[in-house]
């Protein structure tokens, strides 16, 4: 049965606001029905609109928001307040069976979506070139942080995989269904450090000490609300006895990566990141870091699952497979990750 998403499941998958959904809907950009004051979104549709790749969807996005309609468009129907029930049950059916027409990802594994914590970024870069390379399917990555990629997964975001920096995002979608259970593993252990620019004055060798330095205007960590990363930098400084006197300095990335930019960029004279991102070669060469204690907060325990909705669930398994194999472990090594089996 085709699988129909609400306005926010769409606006979560197509990466607009609702409001921007609605309008793509009314003008016929975009597949979509209304049943009295509500929208439905074909998600197969959607999908094939966007060639199946979430990565991209800012792209092609463009194309659905010019003026001409694109070859093979299914215009919107609008239905009527006021028409029964049964009428509008017909019209999903006959907008459904429109869209069936349409190609989607089901005529092989011709890429692999994955949805992963930013602190990931070059260790699953590196591990998605060998994958590719091996298997000859494309790897489709987006990073962000673990909190609001869970979001996006709950409300029906196309990954086939989910790589979260906290086990607890991916043990919870699989409590709802959107994970399988099964395929729930730890992959990593991840590690915070202290991270300034090669020009500053800091010494980030007095480890946390340093935050109390009078030159510092603004300590950058990632959300606390929804990024691991910034909940373990957050216990660090209060473990510390350092967070009431920092909190007022505090300037928060979206994720990890972010946070990381904030300092690389002169916005905030240091920053507490992820040492898998401070140990990569381009930001290595920009930085000097100091690792945080591992006693000082609770384990970054870093899990992955494989999507109940995953269009390709044999490929997803085998990229897991890939990672958690000698040839991914010894990325994730390199990264400065503590890995299954070698404990902390």
């Amino acid at each position: 049965m085709e699988q129909l998403l609400t306005t926010q499941q769409a606006a979560a998958m197509l990466r607009l606001h609702v409001k921007s959904v609605q309008s793509l809907a009314r003008r016929g950009k975009i597949p979509g029905v209304r049943v009295g004051r509500k929208w439905l979104f074909p998600r197969a549709a959607l999908l094939s609109r966007l060639g199946g790749t979430s990565g991209v969807a800012a792209t092609r996005l463009t194309d659905l928001s010019g003026r001409n309609q694109l070859p093979g468009q299914v215009a919107a129907i609008s239905l009527s307040g006021v028409m029964g029930e049964g009428i509008a049950v017909l019209a999903v059916v006959l907008l459904i069976a429109c869209v069936g027409l349409m190609p989607a990802r089901a005529s092989g594994p011709r890429e692999l979506h994955v949805a992963a914590a930013s602190d990931l970024r070059f260790a699953l870069e590196e591990i998605a070139r060998l994958f590719e390379g091996q298997q000859g399917v494309p790897v489709r990555l987006t990073f962000g942080s673990s909190g609001q990629l869970a979001a996006q997964i709950e409300q029906g975001a196309p990954f086939d995989v989910f790589f979260a920096a906290n086990e607890g995002f991916v043990h919870a979608l699989a409590g709802k269904g959107r994970v399988d259970r099964k395929s729930v593993q730890l992959y990593a252990i991840g590690r915070i450090v202290l991270w300034v620019r090669n020009d500053s004055p800091l010494d980030v060798s007095k480890g946390l000490s340093v935050l109390r330095d009078e030159r510092i205007r603004f300590v950058s960590i990632a959300n606390p609300q929804h990024a691991p990363y910034g909940q373990a930098a957050v216990q660090a400084l209060q473990t510390s006895g350092l967070l009431i006197q920092v909190q007022p300095r505090l300037v928060l990335g979206e994720n990890v990566s972010q946070a990381l930019q904030y300092v690389q960029t002169g916005n905030a004279e240091i920053g507490i990141a992820a040492l898998s991102l401070a140990v990569a070669p381009t930001i290595r060469s920009q930085g000097r870091y100091q690792i945080v204690p591992a006693y000082l907060h609770r384990p970054i325990r870093q899990a992955v699952g494989v999507t109940t909705s995953a269009a390709w669930p044999d490929l997803a398994r085998r990229f897991v497979r890939a990672v958690n194999g000698p040839a991914g472990r010894a990325v994730m090594r390199a990264y400065g990750f503590t890995l299954p089996g070698e404990g902390l």
